[in-house]
């Protein structure tokens, strides 16, 4: 979740205000030399441009996507085609620069331009973005598509999310309606700023399946464990068992050694008797248990 919040961090709260003060235009597409149009009088909602055919509607609409986004509405379109031809055919230097940028009333600017090659309208495609005047140009170096992933997030929308829902040109006005549901979805949530709940869903998703297969892991662990100590319980009984039985055997085997430790004491005191006649007792005086031997040995 921090990682989420970390990402959305640098846009939460700094949402751009799109709002075009004028629009200008050089030598770009079917424009030759520099026009100015200026939207600062128009009001909220949605614009409709009306004309006659290669009166320059596409034109606008191009000019809007191809400043911010690098890319153009019409999918035919090429990116040597920016460069008008007859600018691009009799003109060089500064003179022959396509240029287009957008002045929004929040003070912010974008200016995308490219400059054909003495060849033909081949060449080097830049932006240059400024905020009240001043050149952002840290949103101007590496490569020019490190370039445009900046500009992208400043912008908080992408082309592909521009052109199905802010500019509609003709042929692309039911990419929306047309989209799938998916896509649907995936556009309302970058306009309404869902996608963060989307990601929140992915990464506890990932998480849980990290803790799920870590627990898994400790299941195979503890089952290993649990048979190993069910092994040595079993072994464990055994021993005790054995060691019963030895017990017993050591007991028995005391008892015997006693028992014939005892005949053996009395087995040497008639030895003795037998050897020695001063040691004989009168029969009388025997011990009963002792008078039959001394009547044998009589």
């Amino acid at each position: 979740m921090e990682e989420v919040d970390t990402r959305f961090a640098s846009t939460d709260g700094a949402v751009f205000d799109a709002d075009i003060k004028t629009i200008t235009i050089q030598n770009f597409l079917g424009v030759q030399g520099r026009i100015v149009i200026p939207f600062g009088g128009m009001e909220d909602g949605v614009w409709f441009i009306d004309g006659a055919n290669g009166a320059g509607k596409s034109t606008i609409l191009e000019a809007i996507a191809w400043s911010q986004f690098d890319s153009f509405l019409r999918t035919s379109m090429k990116a040597d085609f920016a460069v008008n031809d007859t600018v691009a055919s009799t003109l060089s230097g500064e003179a022959a620069e396509c240029m287009v940028r957008l002045d929004f009333a929040s003070g912010f600017s974008i200016e995308r331009w490219r400059h054909p090659s003495s060849k033909g309208p081949r060449g080097k495609t830049g932006v240059r973005v400024y905020k009240n005047g001043r050149q952002l140009k840290e949103l101007e170096k590496g490569e020019a598509k490190e370039s445009q992933k900046a500009l992208t997030e400043r912008l908080g929308i992408s082309f592909d999310q521009f052109a199905r829902t802010v500019v509609l040109s003709s042929d692309t006005t039911q990419n929306f309606i047309n989209s799938k549901a998916d896509q649907r979805r995936e556009i309302i949530e970058e306009l309404l700023g869902l996608r963060r709940f989307e990601d929140y869903s992915v990464e506890m998703k990932a998480k849980n399946k990290s803790v799920a297969t870590k627990l898994l892991e400790f299941d195979t662990r503890l089952a290993s464990v649990e048979g190993k100590n069910s092994e040595l319980t079993a072994q464990l009984n055994e021993c005790d068992t054995t060691l019963k039985i030895q017990e017993r055997k050591i007991k028995e085997t005391q008892l015997d050694v006693d028992q014939k430790n005892k005949a053996l004491q009395r087995a040497t005191v008639d030895a003795t008797r037998v050897a020695d006649p001063s040691q004989y007792v009168p029969f009388s005086r025997c011990d009963p248990s002792e008078r039959v031997l001394m009547w044998r040995l009589c």
